[in-house]
């Protein structure tokens, strides 16, 4: 399923995520909550900006997922670009949506050459 899908069979699955602006004084945050459902189990998500512009981006990752909008959704990861200047072009905004496939799980220990 697209995350924008506008058919009539999309709208009857749940989506899998929000694209959510918050309009600041001073500037823009931009989130993308990544929503608690069996369709989103095996994808990864992230959100960039292609812009010289410098803002700080973050990741957020809920076990269990995390109640938000007041109770109405449950979100298990949230990406976020934050203070993004007014005036920038939401089509310099980009999220990405991966597949996984083959997941495998590392503990750092087995992975550094550190013994």
């Amino acid at each position: 399923m697209k995350i924008f899908d506008n058919t009539p069979e999309a709208a009857m699955q749940p989506p899998e995520a929000l694209l959510l602006v918050d309009f600041d004084k001073d500037n823009v945050d931009i989130k993308l909550a990544v929503l608690d459902s069996p369709a989103s189990v095996d994808k990864a998500w992230d959100l960039t900006i292609n812009s010289r512009q410098t803002v700080k981006k973050t990741s957020e990752i809920f076990v269990p997922p995390k109640a938000k909008l007041g109770g109405k959704v449950q979100v298990s990861r949230i990406c976020e670009l934050d203070d993004v200047a007014y005036g920038t072009s939401f089509s310099n905004i980009v999220f990405h949506k991966f597949q996984l496939s083959n997941q495998r799980q590392w503990d750092v220990q087995s992975i550094l050459p550190l013994r």
